[in-house]
């Protein structure tokens, strides 16, 4: 079987699975359904400028709803040490396009291929705080495919799953039971600074797994902020933190 085929036919699984009523992970089928009307008219033109990055937002269907993907980055000096981010990275001269980038990078990063991944659509082009322009992408990965992931350890300490819905109503979000889905935490909080210097907004998603936390924040965060108001319509639960200095925006 070709490449190319073996795909379509991963598609075609992951497409009944989610149609079929009595399969437990149905109950992500409409959000599934509802963040592809959200992106339909959202494609890329496959172009990208010297030093652009690309990355995939990956949602993880389960029995217990809609996840979302992410990585814990390794501790060290660079600047985005232990944050929390999406598979993605630099577009090299080899990839044919941005979304072709996204998809060899998570591959490299947590190894899920594409042939394990059903795009669902392109969110948006932002530019990330070194002012560098970043292509996301929005993709369906199996639970079972999430669960088998192997980060590679120079890149990847953690592989972590935050419930979509969750993320939607974080002041109101319960505990998850302990036989959820293989690395999912909780969302536990949220707030959001603002920094009118910069005129912009960070948001912050506290998440607790047993006794492991992390916080979603800065650039990842603000996709995810933009995907729930594409998708959702979704605005602050409560004002922001006025803040002064851009040095307040550490979590």
């Amino acid at each position: 079987m070709s490449f190319a085929a073996g795909a379509v036919n991963i598609v075609r699984r992951i497409r009944a699975t989610l149609a079929d009523p009595g399969h437990p992970d149905a109950i992500a089928r409409d959000e599934v359904e509802r963040i592809r009307r959200a992106l339909r008219h959202r494609e890329h033109d496959g172009k990208a400028p010297p030093g652009a990055s690309a990355v995939l937002a990956p949602l993880v269907p389960t029995p217990s709803g809609l996840f979302v993907l992410l990585e814990r980055r390794p501790l060290g000096r660079s600047f985005f040490s232990g944050h929390l981010g999406f598979p993605g990275g630099r577009i090299e001269a080899q990839d044919p396009s941005p979304l072709s980038a996204a998809l060899r990078e998570t591959r490299e990063e947590i190894g899920i291929g594409a042939d394990a991944i059903e795009i669902l659509g392109h969110l948006d082009d932002s530019k990330d705080p070194f002012g560098r322009r970043v292509s996301c992408f929005v993709g369906v990965v199996p639970e079972a495919a999430a669960a088998k992931a192997l980060p590679a350890p120079d890149e990847v300490d953690e592989i972590l799953l935050a419930p979509l819905d969750h993320l939607r109503e974080p002041l109101h979000a319960p505990r998850l039971p302990t036989h959820g889905p293989v690395g999912a935490y909780s969302v536990t909080g949220y707030e959001s600074r603002a920094l009118p210097s910069q005129g912009r907004v960070v948001h912050y998603w506290n998440l607790q797994r047993g006794a492991r936390d992390a916080t979603l924040w800065g650039f990842t965060a603000g996709l995810v902020a933009l995907l729930l108001e594409r998708v959702y319509g979704w605005t602050l639960p409560r004002p922001p933190r006025v803040v002064d200095r851009w040095e307040d925006l550490q979590p």
